[in-house]
């Protein structure tokens, strides 16, 4: 019986970070892309000032 719950626990605890884990890596990527981003257009802005 005892086992039969730890695989329970174990299972939800999977399923949990199934969910969890897509979740953070995709706030990671989200993040990651919007800073790149954010370099990007303030190379931009700064290569736009030096040709004025």
């Amino acid at each position: 019986m005892l086992y039969l719950a730890e695989c329970c626990y174990a299972f939800e605890k999977d399923k949990v970070m199934m969910t969890i884990l897509p979740m953070t890596y995709s706030m990671i990527f989200a993040v990651s892309m919007r800073a790149s981003f954010f370099e990007k257009t303030k190379g931009f802005k700064e290569m736009m000032i030096t040709a004025q």
